[in-house]
Parts: C-alpha cells; structure tokens; sequence
C-alpha cells in the first residue's frame, strides 16, 4: 500500500473549536490581572527584606475584614453562576433571585470596604509623632 492510498480521517469544520476575540480578551485580562497580584505579593516582601525593624512596621496585617469580604466575593461568583444556569434552562425566577442574592452580596461587599477604607491612612508615615503631613514638615 502507498501513502496515497492511506485514508486520512479529517475533521469536519464544525468539531474544530476555535475560541473568540472575547474570549482571548478575558483570558488576558485574568492573566494580567493575575501578574499585578504577584508583583504586588512581591514588593510587600521586597519591602520587608529591607525594612530595618519590623516589617509591617504597625504590625501584623488585621484580617477581621478582609476574610469576609474574600468570602463574600466567592459567595457571589456562585450565586451568579446559579443565576446563570437558572436562564439557561429557561427558569427566569431562578435567574431573578440569583441576580439579586449577587447584587446584595456586591453592596454588602462595597459597604465592607468603604467601612475598612475609611480607617486607612494616605499619608505616609515619616516615623514622627508629629501630626502635620509630610508636606508641611518639608518646609520647616
């Protein structure tokens, strides 16, 4: 037998998964977004190798928001991944409720972080008791 006479089963055009512009767009977004957070996790270590105290220099980091804020963002991807599913299968009153668990948990979620914003400082630290900002002390 020749290679000529050998079937080669091809493919129809329609098994052949090609994936959208969309698509490619999200997955680089996600993997930009995915880098940001490692050169972020990066310099807070950088920045604690060269601290010569303790680093961080208030203390340990107070996770007493940040852990049910992350456990809100989950909760709200699956509540609309559930809402999701419901309208696929035509169920518009899972799709309603599902959309408004999100949407609660997203406000919950914005009030969580306007509440742990507020007590943050934008100033930074100088190592002084003194309360004038770091503007002031440059001029005297």
């Amino acid at each position: 037998m020749t290679a000529a006479a050998i079937p080669v089963p091809m493919a129809a055009a329609s098994s052949v998964r090609r994936h959208t512009v969309g698509w490619w767009a999200m997955v680089w977004t996600i993997a930009t977004e995915a880098c940001l957070f490692v050169y972020l996790l990066f310099s807070f270590v950088y920045l604690g190798t060269q601290q010569r105290g303790p680093w961080p220099p208030q203390g340990p980091l107070s996770l007493t928001l940040a852990l049910p804020n992350t456990a809100i963002l989950i909760a709200s991807s699956f509540t609309y991944m559930w809402a999701e599913r419901g309208i696929r299968r035509g169920n518009q009153r899972q799709l309603r409720v599902g959309l408004l668990v999100t949407f609660t948990l997203g406000t919950v979620f914005a009030c969580l972080q306007a509440i742990e914003w507020r007590g943050q400082p934008f100033t930074p630290h100088l190592g002084h008791s003194s309360s004038r900002s770091p503007a002031s002390t440059a001029r005297t």
